[in-house]
């Protein structure tokens, strides 16, 4: 019983830690999502310059690249999020599996 409650006691603190990193992703995605809506107003700016061509074209792609960036670092952290809410749940529901074996 003590081993279980000394690994129940250390899944909580892994616990503790991965809920401060999705708190840490949360504002990793509000930034994200910050980057990305500043690179599209960039983006939709620079194709209706391009469109009336007054801008060149390096400008349009290096906006467009820009948006790409944004848009793959946004989901970098979405995923990285959602990955420690997973990991969250298997630990808990591990915790209540070695609770429920400790009881017997």
């Amino acid at each position: 019983i003590a081993q279980a409650d000394a690994q129940i006691a250390q899944a909580q603190v892994e616990i503790a830690t991965l809920q401060q990193a999705v708190a840490s992703h949360g504002s990793s995605i509000a930034a994200a999502q910050d980057s990305v809506k500043y690179a599209q107003q960039q983006y939709n700016r620079n194709d209706e310059l391009m469109k009336r061509g007054f801008t060149t074209r390096a400008n349009f792609l290096a906006a467009q690249h820009s948006l790409q960036q944004a848009r793959a670092s946004y989901d970098n952290a979405v995923a990285a999020a959602t990955e420690a809410r997973g990991t969250i749940i298997t630990m808990k529901v591990a915790i209540i599996t070695d609770m429920r074996i400790c009881m017997r």
